[in-house]
Order: C-alpha cells, then sequence, then structure tokens
C-alpha cells in the first residue's frame, strides 16, 4: 500500500532564508557575495526504501548536528518509474517532502541520483 507523505508542518510565512549559492573563485558565496561554508552529513533511506524521512530526524540534523547542507540519495528507477507499491509521482513527492522540511531548517538539499534497477532481483 502507497505511503502518504506527511503533511507539512512548515509555516511557509516563516521559513528561514535558504539563499541561492554560487561559486566566487574557490569559495561559495551567498547573492551578497559573504562566503558560506556547508557542513553537512547524509542522511541515506530514499534509494532502498520508499518511506518518508521523518521531520524530526531533518530537524535534529540542521539544529542539533548543526548541519546546513543535507546528502540525499534516491533512486532512479523508483523515480522514473515507481516501484513497491509507489507511483513515480508518490516517490517524488516524498522527496519534494524531505526537501521542503530541510528548508524549513534552514538546510540545502543535495541531490544524489543513484542508479538502481528496483525490478532486478540481486
Amino acid at each position: 500500500m502507497p505511503q502518504e507523505p506527511p503533511v507539512s508542518t512548515c509555516d511557509p510565512l516563516y521559513l528561514p532564508e535558504v539563499r541561492r549559492l554560487r561559486a566566487s573563485g574557490s569559495q561559495l558565496v551567498d547573492p551578497d557575495g559573504n562566503p558560506v561554508r556547508l557542513r553537512g552529513i547524509n542522511r541515506s533511506g530514499l534509494e532502498y526504501s520508499p518511506r518518508a524521512i521523518p521531520e524530526d530526524d531533518l530537524a535534529q540534523i540542521a539544529h542539533v548536528w548543526g548541519a546546513n547542507v543535507v546528502r540525499l540519495p534516491f533512486n532512479q528507477d523508483w523515480a522514473l518509474n515507481g516501484g513497491r507499491g509507489l507511483t513515480a509521482d508518490d516517490y517524488l513527492a516524498l522527496l519534494d517532502h524531505a526537501i521542503e522540511h530541510l528548508r524549513c531548517h534552514g538546510a540545502y538539499a543535495l541531490l544524489d541520483l543513484h542508479w538502481l534497477d528496483a525490478r532486478r532481483p540481486f
């Protein structure tokens, strides 16, 4: 049975600002030219299991661990074709949910596309 993405608890009127970054020489900078240091971690799960990443996990990563970028590996086959009871749109909604919640907590998402053939038994 497909899992519905959790309802967002983010209030769009009070989101922290996650600004567009660009390269300037050997640094990443914000739109005002201020250097930005990214401190990140990997949060695996979506590449192997089509279940939502809990918002509490993402909040802890951002606020307790101090990460401002999170690598989110995801499954190419499920994103294009669906799988394990989910449509491609269902799976992409789970990915969107994680990205939205990272933004709510002032962090960037680094999407890592994994080529996995979910239909081939290993």
